[in-house]
Parts: structure tokens; C-alpha cells; sequence
């Protein structure tokens, strides 16, 4: 079941399913509603394997760096397994 529903200056979105242990790996699609619920947040998701965690951090001196992590015990979005890369951004 998916629900939206108008709420104040915006919406709540209700979906019914268990989707946390599936949406994370490449061969279960469910991963695609929640960035179809992100778009219509206005959130802009980066085109990348599910399997890869993204997040920016602020540094003291005003510089960002970006995360990525790859949750899966294979290759996955062209890092290997369980690997984590920090960039300059």
C-alpha cells in the first residue's frame, strides 16, 4: 500500500512493505520507490548502486568531503567489497 497525502506546506508519504532488508542490494528493484519518494521531496539522489552509502561533511576550514561506502560484500557501483572511499568535494 503507498499513500500521499497533502499535509500542511507538504506531503506524507505512507508505504506499507518491509523494504529496508531488499532496497539495498542491486537485484531487488525497491530501491527505486524510495528514490521516486525522494523526488517527490525535491530531494536530487545520486545515480549509483544501491549498495553505495553517500554522505558530505563540512570540515572546520569551510572544505567538504564525501564518503562513499560500499555495505555490500561484493563489487558493487565499481568499489569493491565493504570498501569506503573519502574525497575532497
Amino acid at each position: 500500500v503507498l499513500i500521499r497525502k497533502d499535509y500542511g506546506k507538504g506531503q506524507l508519504i505512507y508505504l506499507n512493505v518491509p523494504l529496508e532488508n531488499k532496497a539495498i542490494v542491486s537485484e531487488c528493484k525497491f530501491y527505486q520507490i524510495y528514490r521516486k519518494i525522494a523526488q517527490l521531496a525535491g530531494v536530487e539522489c545520486p545515480d549509483k548502486a544501491p549498495e553505495i552509502g553517500i554522505t558530505h561533511h563540512e570540515l572546520p576550514d569551510g572544505s567538504m568531503i564525501r564518503i562513499s561506502v560500499n555495505y555490500a560484500d561484493y563489487e558493487a557501483g565499481g568499489m569493491g567489497p565493504n570498501e569506503v572511499k573519502i574525497e575532497t568535494v
